[in-house]
C-alpha cells in the first residue's frame, strides 16, 4: 500500500577541559597526634553541543517527532579543603575526626562535611579490633547532572547529600598450622537526600537535573583473606545490600 521510514539523527559532542592544583600534607605533632590537611582548586571549561532530531516519512508526508539543538558553554571554579586529626588515645584506642569544605561558583553552595571514626582493641586481645564511623558526604554535581532531557542547564542544582554510619571489626587468626588469616565484617547504613535521578537510555545516562529524590542503602560486607594455598594470598567475599529510591 505504501512505504514508510523512520529517521533518527544524533550527533552530540561534549568537550571538557579541567585544570587542577592540589596540595596534601601530613604533620606529626607527636607520636600520639597526627594532622592531615589539604587544599584543591580546579577550573572547568565545558563545551556541549546537542544535535538531535527524529521524524517519520510516509509516502512524502514528513512528521517531525522530536528535535533538539542546543549549544551550551559553562566556565566555573571549584574550591575544596580538608583537615583531619588522628589521636592515639592509648595502645588500644584511636580517634579520628575531620571536616571537608567545598564551594562551586555555579550553584554558589558552600558545603561542610564532618566525619568521626573510632577504633578500639579489647584489653588483653591483640587479635581483634572494633571500628565505628559516622560522617556526612556531599557530592557536587558535574555538568552532566545539570543538563536535563531537553538540554537546558539547571544552574541552581544542589549537591547530592548523605549520612553514613558504619560499624565493623577485624579478626586476625591462624589456621592450617601457622598460616595467617584475617576476617573482616562491616555493617553500614546510608541515608541520601537531594538525589539527582536519571534514566538509562541505551548507552547514555539522562539526568532529570532536579534534586527530586531521596534514598537509602543498608548492607553487610564480609571477607576472609589468607593463605588458603600456602605462600599465596587469596580471599572469599560475601555481601548483602538493599537500596531504594523515592523519586
Amino acid at each position: 500500500v505504501g512505504v514508510g521510514s523512520e529517521y533518527l539523527y544524533l550527533r552530540n559532542r561534549l568537550k571538557a577541559q579541567i585544570y587542577a592544583l592540589e596540595n596534601r600534607s601530613v604533620y606529626d605533632l607527636s607520636s600520639k597526634h597526627k594532622i592531615e590537611f589539604g587544599l584543591r582548586y580546579s577550573y572547568e571549561h565545558i563545551d556541549d553541543k546537542l544535535q538531535e532530531y527524529n521524524f517519520t516519512d510516509s509516502v512524502g508526508f514528513v512528521n517531525i517527532i522530536y528535535r533538539n539543538f542546543k549549544d551550551n558553554t559553562l566556565k566555573s571554579s571549584r574550591f575544596s579543603a580538608y583537615s583531619q586529626h588522628t589521636i592515639q588515645i592509648d595502645t588500644n584506642q584511636t580517634l579520628t575526626y575531620g571536616v571537608r569544605l567545598a564551594y562551586w561558583t555555579v550553584n554558589k553552595e558552600f558545603l561542610i562535611s564532618p566525619t568521626l571514626q573510632y577504633a578500639i582493641k579489647p584489653r588483653g586481645r591483640k587479635d581483634i579490633i572494633w571500628k565505628g564511623s559516622v560522617g556526612v558526604y556531599q557530592q557536587q554535581p558535574f555538568f552532566r547532572e545539570l543538563r536535563d532531557f531537553q538540554g537546558n542547564l539547571n544552574l541552581n542544582l544542589k549537591s547530592q547529600k548523605s549520612i553514613h554510619a558504619i560499624i565493623g571489626n577485624d579478626y586476625v587468626f591462624k589456621a592450617f598450622g601457622d598460616r595467617n588469616f584475617r576476617l573482616t565484617n562491616e555493617l553500614y547504613y546510608k541515608y541520601l537526600w537531594d538525589v539527582v535521578p536519571y534514566d538509562v537510555d541505551n548507552v547514555r545516562l539522562r539526568y532529570y537535573a532536579t534534586n527530586d529524590a531521596k534514598a537509602y542503602a543498608v548492607g553487610w560486607d564480609s571477607r576472609i583473606s589468607g593463605e588458603f594455598i600456602k605462600g599465596t594470598e587469596s580471599w572469599f567475599s560475601m555481601s548483602l545490600m538493599q537500596t531504594k529510591e523515592d523519586v
